[in-house]
């Protein structure tokens, strides 16, 4: 189960729209000393994308990128990433928020570009 902190985390947003979500019934999670707990089948049933089975489960526990943290990773601007997504980038959209979760986008990268985002990833991060 996950604490409102880290589904906002995951999502990419903050802990009191995670909470707003909860309350207005977006997002179903129960409450655990006067705070939202949520398991992983609500939370990747709030993303807009296929549901992880098996071995694929622990790649969607990550946190999702939003277009300027991919653009960081990558050295494009938001403008390209864009066009990446209209190209066919994989997506999971959160409450009409664009999250990209970056297995997908390494994924996706490699097989269009040659570009591998896991070697970019580790040269440019701390």
């Amino acid at each position: 189960m996950l604490t409102t902190y880290e589904t906002a985390l995951h999502f990419g947003l903050t802990s009191a729209t995670v909470r707003r979500y909860a309350r207005a019934g977006k997002i179903i999670g129960h409450t655990v000393l006067r705070d939202y707990r949520f398991s992983w089948e609500v939370i990747w049933g709030c993303e807009q994308g296929p549901m992880p089975r098996g071995r694929r489960c622990a790649l969607y526990k990550i946190p999702l990128l939003n277009k300027a943290e991919l653009g960081t990773l990558t050295g494009h601007s938001v403008r390209t990433i864009e066009r990446w997504i209209d190209a066919g980038l994989p997506t999971r959209n959160v409450f009409a928020n664009v999250r990209i979760n970056k297995h997908d986008a390494s994924c996706w990268l490699k097989t269009e570009y040659g570009f591998d985002l896991s070697a970019a990833s580790q040269r440019d991060l701390p």
